[in-house]
């Protein structure tokens, strides 16, 4: 911009000057009723993160200024995401997904609307969280997530430990856990972030085939795992993949994907649903006997 087009700037139009004078205001009185109007939403500058020593990881988000209101929050557990409000804020990182795989922390995705930034954290597990602001700087903080070492057979089992979040991020292409609800959760590495996937319900079972990945062959025993999930097979079909869940007592199931990870998530029958469901059957045996 040169100069020229600076004077330009600096000196008052002749609307601002005519509205100045037609409301007996005083130049320095009409600048600061138009302030509020010309005022500028913060901007989002970076998305850094770390982890601490105890397996703490923390998402810190760089401002342009702090934020004018308190950042609103809430969580689902199913599947585990966490979101995070920040009011009158543009995203200027230049791209709205930023992978993290740190801890249960996926990846985190960036969506402006309302006049507000949404941080959507995409988690592989439920886990408390906290925010804090420091003048310019955001905080979200995770807590340690749950680790996931490898028993002889190659399936994955979690306990609290380490900060190592789960059996895949040490290279296991399979991993198996137990959701808080009491769901059966399978992770697979798809190798690709839009692997293409065909899902249906046959009896008992969960047929899963992926169409040209090829995963590892291999049957593995999860009973002892308490959740509706019994077995998980995985055979080669064709160019791709067959993974087979088998289930009692299943209630619903859906399949997601977060990065390379697929995850098929198996829930448990309610429980008010098993005890209609035992009612029924009590009411026509005693219908059958009256």
């Amino acid at each position: 911009m040169g100069s020229s087009d600076m004077d330009n700037l600096k000196k008052p139009s002749r609307l601002s000057t005519g509205l100045r004078r037609g409301l007996g205001l005083p130049a320095i009185t009409m600048a600061a009723a138009l302030a509020p109007c010309l005022a500028l939403a913060g901007d989002l500058n970076e998305i850094t993160y770390d982890r601490t020593s105890d397996g703490t990881v923390q998402v810190h988000f760089s401002l342009s200024e702090p934020l004018a209101g308190e950042p609103g929050s809430f969580k689902i557990d199913n599947p585990a995401r966490v979101a995070v409000d920040l009011p009158d804020v543009d995203n200027q990182t230049g791209s709205r997904q930023t992978a993290i795989g740190l801890g249960a922390v996926n990846s985190v995705m960036l969506a402006e609307a309302n006049g507000k930034t949404r941080a959507v954290f995409n988690l592989d597990q439920s886990v408390p969280y906290s925010i804090n602001q420091d003048g310019n700087r955001l905080t979200v903080s995770f807590d340690q997530a749950e680790q996931a070492t490898t028993t002889a057979s190659g399936m994955a089992v979690t306990d609290r430990g380490s900060s190592e979040a789960t059996a895949m991020d040490a290279g296991q292409p399979i991993d198996f856990r137990r959701a808080s609800s009491g769901a059966g959760r399978l992770l697979l590495d798809v190798g690709s972030t839009d692997a293409p996937m065909d899902i249906k319900r046959q009896g008992s079972q969960i047929v899963v085939r992926l169409p040209g990945t090829r995963l590892e062959e291999g049957g593995y025993n999860v009973n002892d795992f308490a959740t509706p999930v019994e077995r998980v097979d995985v055979r080669r079909e064709g160019n791709g993949s067959r993974v087979t869940l088998k289930t009692q007592d299943a209630g619903e199931h859906l399949a997601y994907q977060t990065g390379n990870r697929l995850v098929i998530e198996v829930q448990p029958i309610p429980e008010e649903e098993q005890r209609t469901s035992l009612g029924k059957k009590e009411y026509r045996v005693s219908g059958l006997n009256g």
